[in-house]
This record gives C-alpha cells, sequence and structure tokens, in this order.
C-alpha cells in the first residue's frame, strides 16, 4: 500500500492506494489536520475493498448453504455473559459493531472445541444447500 499526505496550513490531504485491486484502487479524502485526513482515507479504502469483495461475490460462481453446528465446550464465564449482552444489539438492532464481536467470540469456542481437551463429544455438524431446506432446522 502507498500513502501519500499532504499538509498545508489548515487542511491535510491523504491518498492511499492499495496494490493489486485493479483499476481504481486509490482513494483521496482531506481533513483539519493529518489525523483526520489519514482515518477518513483508511476508512475509505476499506469501504472500497469491502464494496469489491461484495461484488465479486455476487459475480463469481457462488451458492449459498446452511451450515449447522451443536457441540459442547466450556468457556469462560465473562464470555458467556459478554456474549449474553452482544445478543440484543445484534439481533434486535442490527449493530454490526455487535455482531463482529459476537462472531469473534463464537469463533473462539469453535476453536476450543476443535483443539480443547476439556470439549465435550461432538453433537452434530452438518450441511446443506440452502435451496434443500424448507425450514432452518433442515439443515
Amino acid at each position: 500500500m502507498t500513502v501519500k499526505l499532504e499538509l498545508g496550513d489548515d487542511r491535510a490531504v491523504a491518498t492511499m492506494t492499495l496494490p493489486g485491486l485493479g483499476a481504481g484502487a486509490t482513494v483521496t479524502r482531506a481533513g483539519r489536520d493529518e489525523r483526520e485526513a489519514l482515518s477518513a482515507t483508511l476508512r475509505a479504502l476499506a469501504d472500497l475493498v469491502d464494496n469489491r469483495h461484495r461484488a465479486a461475490r455476487r459475480e463469481g460462481d457462488t451458492t449459498w448453504v446452511r451450515v449447522s453446528l451443536d457441540v459442547d465446550v466450556r468457556v469462560p464465564e465473562a464470555e458467556a455473559q459478554r456474549a449474553e449482552a452482544l445478543e440484543p444489539a445484534t439481533m434486535e438492532c442490527g449493530s454490526k459493531q455487535a455482531a463482529d464481536e459476537l462472531l469473534a467470540i463464537s469463533l473462539s469456542w469453535l476453536g476450543a472445541a476443535m483443539h480443547d481437551e476439556d470439549a465435550r463429544d461432538w453433537k452434530s455438524f452438518s450441511w446443506a444447500r440452502v435451496d434443500e431446506c424448507e425450514e432452518f432446522n433442515d439443515a
């Protein structure tokens, strides 16, 4: 990635280019100072990468699958309480930040189930194509 920063008396302009994304993988944003300009440019670059990733998934040969996993695993009580606290913001409010944190916690639990000797027996793991599922529990 290349970063160019131009500083003026009361304005800063940042330009970031990310190689490997083809034409147009450059964003420029201005701010009152370098911190403001750099943070705005970094957010714009992240949005560009996300949008291109979504477009590539839509254009490519993809299909929807449903994954179902049940396993018992021992986790710290504080993590379980944090996950419970995040659920309303994720499910009712649609908070992406809460969903990201909840996903990170859940993935750490899955990692424990895969590698921790305290993890209990796997109950089930299955997957199916979404168009083959009549109900959520059919996967």
